[in-house]
């Protein structure tokens, strides 16, 4: 059975390995954004749990609070940071850029595993939201620009499923580079502005024959469904 957070998680992780390849890519044109790409991801990007934009300066609070103790570094150096999280509204791909696999289709995962397994395919289009947050808004337009050019040439990624001892990476495509981004008013020697990502996901979906079906013995877990090995025509065996 497909593992719960099978379905966007592997598209979140996906766009945190891109955010980060420009983080790791740029080129520093202020004194904080060097700071922001000498520290580890966990210290400089963040994942909010849901929608950011009514919430931005709540998330930017928390993030300022998340290590503030004993040891951790003090708050000037926790700016910048870019926090994105997932919208929660939904949509369908439309059907001229790609299309649904709605009927199942019998495939093989890779060329060592003779299981076979039904594959449908969902298509949907993502809203990514992304908050990037200084000490200036200088630093912050510095970021945002240079995300902007990065994601010219960076338009396809990869998103990783796991099914059956695989992992499979399927195709996200950024529908456009252009992030207009909106400034988001708050108190003195705080800078924060956000912007929309817009991404076509196809998400796959695997299964296997549940209990009681019919299946091709395999030992691994889960079996595949059951194939076809051999036929007899007018009497003779063959193999197909």
């Amino acid at each position: 059975m497909a593992a719960a957070d099978n379905f966007l998680q592997p598209v979140i992780a996906g766009i945190a390995r891109l955010l980060e390849d420009f983080r790791t890519q740029m080129v520093p044109l202020t004194v904080p954004m060097s700071e922001w790409q000498e520290r580890p991801q966990r210290e400089a990007m963040g994942i909010a749990p849901g929608r950011m934009v009514d919430e931005a300066e709540k998330l930017l609070s928390k993030w300022l609070r998340k290590e503030a103790t004993p040891g951790a570094h003090s708050p000037s150096t926790k700016l910048p940071a870019m926090i994105m999280a997932i919208a929660h509204d939904y949509m369908p791909t439309a059907r001229d850029f790609t299309r649904q696999v709605s009927e199942p289709v019998f495939v093989r995962l890779s060329d060592d595993d003779n299981r076979v397994f039904k594959l449908r395919t969902l298509a949907t289009d993502e809203r990514v939201q992304v908050a990037v947050a200084a000490h200036d808004i200088t630093t912050v337009k510095a970021i945002i620009s240079q995300l902007e050019m990065f994601l010219e040439n960076n338009r396809r990624f990869g998103a990783e499923y796991q099914f059956a001892g695989h992992r499979i990476v399927w195709p996200v495509t950024l529908e456009t580079p252009e992030i207009p981004a909106s400034n988001v008013p708050l108190g003195d020697n705080l800078a924060l502005m956000t912007f929309d990502l817009s991404i076509k996901t196809t998400i796959p979906v695997y299964s296997a024959p549940g209990e009681g079906e019919p299946n091709d013995g395999s030992p691994l877990a889960p079996p595949g469904y059951p194939v076809v090995t051999g036929v007899a025509v007018n009497g003779e065996e063959g193999l197909v």
